[in-house]
Order: structure tokens, then sequence, then C-alpha cells
């Protein structure tokens, strides 16, 4: 009797018909392979494990990050430590996650930060983009004299525009004064500043503030600087004033605002013709019409324009 090979016991090849063998074969074929896949992969679980262990990981950095960013107003003892947490974690209205900005105006704790509400604003601009550099007036900034009373340090500073003098309206003085406040503040310390908005570097010594004037004072006084440290902002505010000092008010007219030589001729009157009038029986006006090789009318409305301008 002939022996059965073990191969010939398995479900499809007992037969020993062609076509059950063929299927046999191609089904523990398929089996075979898919025990080995199986085993070489590392499996499923491993994965999930990975995962699991990335996402447990992610939770863990933002929780942290969450608890170090909450904060609640009462957790400030002033404004400048509100200020201070909130531009070192570049917050704003929009990044805003104690929501410490209730109307989201990019000044956190109304109440506390009414004092550096400019400073938030012009920060809140920076980290928005609602102005950009292109919007804000290209100018130079010049420093004046400064003053120094008792253990008080009065700063002035003058900024020209770059820009045709009656373009300039209240939205870049207040956005230029913003700017020129807080990069101030981050090189020298003082009590008072005042900044003139002029059109000329002449002006600067003859005729005053054109454009503007911004002065950040504690509560807007200068008397009350007195009773502050140098260096000390925490109840300073800005108080702007637009217009020149004899002409209230902004835009200018441009059919009112004197022409390039009526200025020359206004600042010659208001400086070199007043130094040489006195050694000579000439007046600044005579002196300044001679120099021009006007008549004395002219310079006279050179004055009376370029005074209101």
């Amino acid at each position: 009797m002939q022996k059965k090979r073990k191969w010939r016991r398995l479900p499809g090849f007992r037969s020993g018909t062609r076509w059950k063998l063929v299927t046999a074969s191609l089904v523990y074929t398929l089996v075979l392979i898919g025990i080995i896949t199986a085993v070489f992969s590392g499996g499923p679980s491993n994965n999930t494990g990975e995962n699991l262990s990335e996402e447990d990981a992610s939770t863990e950095t933002e929780a942290a990050d969450e608890v170090t960013a909450l904060k609640n107003c009462s957790d400030f003892e002033d404004d400048q430590q509100l200020y201070d947490y909130w531009t070192e974690n570049e917050f704003s209205s929009e990044n805003d996650p104690s929501s410490l900005d209730a109307n989201n105006d990019g000044v956190p704790c109304a109440v506390l930060s009414e004092g550096m509400s400019h400073e938030f604003t012009a920060y809140e601009k920076e980290q928005t983009g609602e102005a950009s550099e292109a919007d804000i007036p290209s100018y130079t900034l010049h420093k004046g004299k400064n003053t120094t009373y008792d253990n008080g340090v009065y700063l002035n500073y003058y900024v020209i525009p770059d820009v045709e003098p009656t373009s300039i309206d209240e939205t870049d003085i207040d956005t230029i004064s913003d700017e020129v406040i807080m990069n101030v503040k981050d090189k020298e310390e003082f009590n008072l500043l005042t900044i003139s908005f002029v059109d000329a570097e002449e002006a600067m010594e003859y005729g005053g503030y054109i454009y503007g004037k911004t002065d950040y004072f504690p509560h807007g006084e200068i008397n009350a600087a007195e009773d502050y440290e140098t260096g000390d902002y925490s109840d300073h505010e800005i108080s702007t004033v637009y217009g020149s000092i004899n002409n209230a008010g902004l835009p200018k007219q441009e059919e009112n605002y004197p022409t390039e030589k009526q200025l020359e001729m206004y600042f010659y009157w208001a400086g070199p013709a007043y130094e040489q009038s006195s050694d000579s029986e000439n007046s600044p006006v005579e002196t300044t019409a001679d120099k021009f090789d006007v008549p004395k009318e002219k310079v006279e409305q050179a004055i009376q324009k370029a005074s209101h301008r």
C-alpha cells in the first residue's frame, strides 16, 4: 500500500483534482504573504504608540504655554508691568489668550493702562500691520536743546516731514508722535518731552511749531513733572495741538501757504536781518528787501503769510 505525502492531507489537495490543487495553492500563498508582511512591518500597534506619544508631547507643550500666558488684570502692579508683559509676549487684539483686551482695540486692561494707551496703540499698529512703514510719512528727526531743572530733564525734539507741507494731517502727527515717543524712551530717560512739527530746519529756531506740537507730560501737565523720578512714565499722557503757533487747525490750504522764496525771506528777516539791523540804520524789513532785491511790501507780505502758515 502506497503512503500518502503529508501535503496531500491539506484541504484542496486531498482529491488530487487539478483545478482544486491550483486554487488551494493560490489561497495558501496569499495567506503566507500576509503573515510575513505583518511580522516584518512591526505591526500596527507600534505606529499607534508613536502617534500618541507625539500628540501627548504637543498637548503638554500647549498646556505649559497656556499656563504661562494666562493672566488677569489684577495680576499687574502698574501699567508698565502690563506693557512689558504684553510686548514681550507679542500680544495684540488678534493674539490675546488671556482676553485682557475686552473691546479688541489693542489696549488691554483699559483702566490700568489708561496712562499708556498711546504706547499700547502704537504697539498694536506694529503687531497688526495697521500702520506699515508705507503708511507713516517719512520724516527727519532733530534733537533740540535739553533743559535740566532740579533733578528733572526736559527734552525737545523736532520733526520735519519729507512731504508737501499741505499734505500733513492729524493722523500723520499722531502716528509719528507715537513712534518718536517710543524711540526716545528706549534711548534716554526724561521727565518731560515735547515734539514740535516744523517745515524747515530754520523753523526750529525761528517761529516755533508749524504743523502741530505733542507734549508727553505726567497727567498732561508740565508742573506735575517735579513729583516724578526721571524715567518714571507711569502717569504720562500725550497732549497734542494741531496747527501752527499762530494758526490753529489742519490742513492748511495750498493757496494760502507761503512760497519757498517767501519762506526764505521770512527766515532771513527773523534771524540775520535783525542782527544786521542793530549795526545799521535799516530796519530788518529793509535789510531783507535789500538782500532779496524786492520792495519792502513784498517782504511784509511774506512775513504775514509765513507767520500764519
